[in-house]
């Protein structure tokens, strides 16, 4: 996955914007929580990123030997920091692609923004929502809510066994969808849902 955010964008050509002519370096903007509480995520996208383009220029870049500049900017962990993140890579550093992704609620504003407008490629948001979108501009490396939390709801349901369950989890778009189908799953089983 260190690759995911860069490997997978580049392997589709860059089309449009970006010229094999061109000996200018070819700008990949990546949003991540540079700051707050989601910034744990930041030094991962970051070494993956930066190993990337560096094995990647190391062996002649790109495009007929374009290197690659990954550039960075602070989503803030927000909706709003994620729009504004995405808006200044795009507008002021001229990116040809967008990267990153640590949360649903975050990446979800940022494709308002980017949709059918520019290469999105997102490496860690798992919002069912995402993928609904049918952008042909928009990827994603992570399965779904839906299909993780169905995963473990059948382990908790088969292998632990309890007579009750209590969720724990904030008001994005992660922990509502991860509720709903937890809800759905242990109610089918006959588990009762003491607290939410």
């Amino acid at each position: 996955m260190k690759h995911s955010i860069l490997a997978a964008a580049l392997s589709l050509g860059f089309t449009g914007a970006l010229h094999a002519q061109s000996t200018e370096p070819v700008k990949i903007g990546i949003a991540v929580p540079l700051t707050g509480p989601a910034a744990v995520y930041a030094a991962g996208f970051k070494r993956g990123a930066d190993l990337a383009a560096d094995e990647i220029n190391a062996k002649g870049g790109i495009l007929g030997g374009r290197k690659i500049q990954v550039v960075y900017e602070d989503d803030k962990g927000t909706p709003a920091g994620g729009v504004a993140a995405v808006q200044k890579l795009m507008v002021q550093d001229k990116v040809s692609a967008i990267g990153g992704g640590s949360g649903s609620s975050v990446v979800l504003a940022e494709t308002a923004i980017t949709k059918n407008r520019i290469l999105h490629m997102n490496s860690g948001a798992q919002a069912d929502s995402l993928t609904e979108q049918d952008s042909p501009f928009l990827f994603t490396v992570q399965t779904v809510i839906t299909s993780n939390s169905r995963s473990f709801n059948r382990f908790l349901i088969e292998k632990i066994k309890p007579k009750t369950v209590a969720f724990i989890g904030d008001n994005g778009e992660f922990s509502k969808k991860v509720l709903e189908v937890l809800t759905k799953d242990i109610n089918t089983a006959g588990i009762k849902l003491v607290e939410s």
